[in-house]
């Protein structure tokens, strides 16, 4: 169950910085006025055959949220 509650917190906070980063650079406002936000939100996934009958599959989510004077970065790999 804690699990489930990290992944809904985690989608919350993604939904939460993609809403404000698209209101930090709303094209209305004149250049200079944003509010210095900046986020990325990046998720690969490797898989790799291992002979003869075996899989590797990896996942990785990274998360960065930059608002000016603070800065947050994670990474998860998940086997």
């Amino acid at each position: 169950m804690p699990r489930i509650s990290m992944y809904f917190a985690v989608l919350l906070l993604l939904v939460v910085a993609m809403g404000t980063g698209a209101m930090a650079d709303d094209p209305c406002c004149p250049p200079g006025s944003a509010l210095g936000f900046s986020g990325s939100v990046g998720l690969e996934f490797t898989f790799t055959p291992v002979p003869p009958s075996s899989y590797n599959i990896e996942t990785g989510l990274s998360l960065s949220i930059g608002i000016s004077g603070f800065t947050f970065s994670s990474s998860t790999v998940f086997d």
